[in-house]
């Protein structure tokens, strides 16, 4: 009988050899219309900031004195 090890890694081999492994990437910029990933300058169409507004310095502000009066986190009951 075969591990749960080995059958594991054996899928993980089939995946790699197909080309589909994902891996997790850092985009080394702020959100916005374009970003910086792996060394490349991209057009972002995944974002839901299509108004540009996650990076505006009004709302960020406005975002750190919420955080500042309330504070962050998850509420649940």
């Amino acid at each position: 009988m075969i591990s749960c090890e080995s059958f594991l890694n054996g899928e993980l081999a089939g995946i790699h050899n197909a080309g589909l492994y994902r891996r997790l990437r850092a985009v080394a910029s702020p959100q916005g219309v374009r970003l910086q990933l792996d060394g490349r300058e991209l057009i972002n169409f995944s974002s839901n900031d299509y108004l540009g507004l996650a990076n505006h310095p009004v709302l960020k502000a406005a975002a750190v004195r919420s955080i500042e009066r309330y504070g962050a986190g998850a509420r649940a009951a």
